[in-house]
């Protein structure tokens, strides 16, 4: 959901590059820039400004994307703040390789390939799991309920042109 009344303010390394830090237009907000995770929750910022203190507020936030709702609720300072981007490199998991762990090096700003660690991280499946169902109506009828609901689904979800599809349960 849009959140325009909550703002948060970061504090990075001195060793971080801020200079790719920006404010972006509504558009641009609006095609996935400036796209973070914070915790465990990933949100979208359309402002973000240095404060006095040298700290970055940023503002005007989309939460909760890809089945992070549940997070919105549960932040604490010093949480980690990852800003991600269009061009990190993906792996398509299967459920497959739920529960297998991989080898993964990970460079961040200012490092090199030959001076990052390697981590080991095990694959959770968080983005093959069903995401909760949506629009929930419950309507008396006679002495029965009729129950309809939205599901939602992950990954194409732009609106197509030509193209309707109906997700809609009812029981």
């Amino acid at each position: 959901y849009f959140d325009y009344k909550n703002n948060l303010n970061i504090a990075f390394s001195n060793n971080i590059d801020t200079s790719i830090l920006e404010s972006v237009e509504m558009f641009d907000f609006l095609e996935g820039e400036n796209m973070a995770l914070i915790g465990k929750e990933i949100v979208q910022f359309k402002n973000i400004e240095l404060q006095a203190d040298g700290t970055f507020k940023i503002s005007q936030l989309l939460r909760g994307w890809f089945g992070t709702e549940q997070y919105i609720s549960t932040h604490n300072e010093n949480e980690k703040f990852i800003l991600l981007n269009k061009n990190i490199i993906s792996n398509n998991f299967t459920a497959n390789d739920i529960g297998l762990s991989y080898n993964f090096k990970i460079i961040t700003f200012k490092d090199t390939f030959e001076n990052s660690t390697n981590k080991i991280f095990k694959i959770e499946g968080k983005n093959l799991k069903e995401l909760k169902v949506v629009h929930i109506k419950i309507i008396k009828v006679g002495n029965n309920y009729k129950i309809t609901w939205l599901n939602r689904k992950r990954g194409q979800n732009n609106w197509m042109d030509g193209e309707e599809i109906d997700y809609k349960r009812t029981y």
